[in-house]
C-alpha cells in the first residue's frame, strides 16, 4: 500500500501537484516531517535486509519516487547514498540502474551539499570494484564508468578539483615507476585499476571537451597515457598499449586535437 499510494498521497497533501515546489516550502511540511523521517529510516533498513532481486527492484523504484523527500534530510540522504553505492557497484543489472537513478535524483535535489561527497564516494567505489576484469565484470565496470561521467557532468567547476587530484595521483604513481625501476613500482601502474582510471578520465574529458572548465586537464592526461605506454614498451604489454591507444583516439576525436598516435601502433612487432 505504501509503495503504491504513499508518494502520490504526500504530494497531494503538501499541494505539490499544483506548485511542484520544494517540499520544505510547502505549508503542511512541518506536520509530516517527523513521520517522513521515521518512514524513510525504516525504508532504508528494509532495503538493507532484502535479498530478493525482485523485491529490491520494487523498493528501489519506490525510493526513487521518494528521493525528493530523502534529499530534505542530509543525515538520511547520506545513509541512503551509502546503501545505494553498494547496489550500484555490486548488484544485478536492473538493481544497478535503479540505484544509480536514485543516487542521481537525491544528489540533484541537494546538489550544493551532496555533490562533492557523492563524487568522491563513487570514484573510490569504482576504483575498488574495477580491480579484476573478466567478460562477466566488464559490463558492470563500463556501466559504472558511464554513470560517473554523468555525475561529474552535473557541475564541471566542482568536478575540476576532483579530476585534477585524481590525474595528479596517477601521474605520481607513473613518475615513481619511471624514476625507481623496481617491479613493485611498475605494478602500481600496470594493473587494471590504473588502466580503468585512465579510461574513466578519458571518457569524461572526451564527453565535455566542448566546454572550457576541464579542457586544461586534457594535456596532462594525454601525457600520463603516452608515458604509461613508454614505461615498459615490450610485447608483453601490447594489450595495455592498445587500451591506451584507444583512449588517445577517443580524446583526439572528441577534442578535435591532433595527437601523434600512429608511432605507438607501428612499433608493435609480433
Amino acid at each position: 500500500m505504501c509503495v503504491l499510494y504513499l508518494p502520490g498521497a504526500i504530494r497531494k497533501y503538501l499541494g505539490m501537484e499544483q506548485s511542484g515546489k520544494d517540499p520544505q516550502k510547502c505549508k503542511h511540511y512541518t506536520k509530516i516531517k517527523t513521520t517522513l523521517i521515521a518512514y524513510l529510516s525504516d525504508l532504508l533498513k528494509l532495503l538493507g535486509g532484502v535479498t530478493s532481486e525482485n523485491i529490491l527492484t520494487v523498493l528501489l523504484k519506490h525510493l526513487h519516487q521518494m528521493s525528493i523527500y530523502v534529499a530534505c534530510f542530509i543525515r538520511i540522504a547520506k545513509q541512503a547514498l551509502k546503501k545505494l553505492l553498494t547496489f550500484w557497484s555490486t548488484g544485478e543489472e536492473t538493481v544497478r540502474v535503479l540505484a544509480f537513478l536514485c543516487i542521481l535524483r537525491i544528489t540533484r535535489n541537494q546538489q550544493p551539499a551532496l555533490l562533492d561527497i557523492v563524487l568522491k564516494a563513487m570514484c573510490l567505489t569504482y576504483v575498488k570494484n574495477c580491480k579484476f576484469v573478466s567478460p562477466s565484470t566488464w559490463p558492470g565496470i563500463n556501466f559504472m564508468r558511464r554513470s560517473l561521467v554523468e555525475m561529474f557532468s552535473l557541475d564541471l567547476n566542482v568536478s575540476y578539483q576532483h579530476v585534477f587530484l585524481y590525474i595528479r595521483q596517477l601521474a605520481i604513481h607513473l613518475r615513481n615507476a619511471i624514476v625507481v625501476q623496481k617491479i613493485e613500482n611498475r605494478q602500481a601502474v600496470y594493473n587494471w585499476q590504473f588502466v580503468n582510471s585512465l579510461h574513466l578520465w578519458a571518457d569524461l574529458l572526451g564527453a565535455v571537451s566542448h566546454k572550457p572548465q576541464l579542457q586544461p586537464l586534457i594535456y596532462p592526461l594525454v601525457m600520463v597515457i603516452t608515458n604509461t605506454i613508454k614505461l615498459v614498451p615490450t610485447h608483453q604489454y601490447y594489450p595495455l598499449r592498445f587500451h591506451c591507444v584507444e583512449m588517445l583516439v577517443h580524446l583526439s576525436k572528441e577534442s578535435n586535437t591532433f595527437m601523434p598516435i600512429l608511432p605507438f601502433l607501428t612499433e608493435v612487432n609480433f
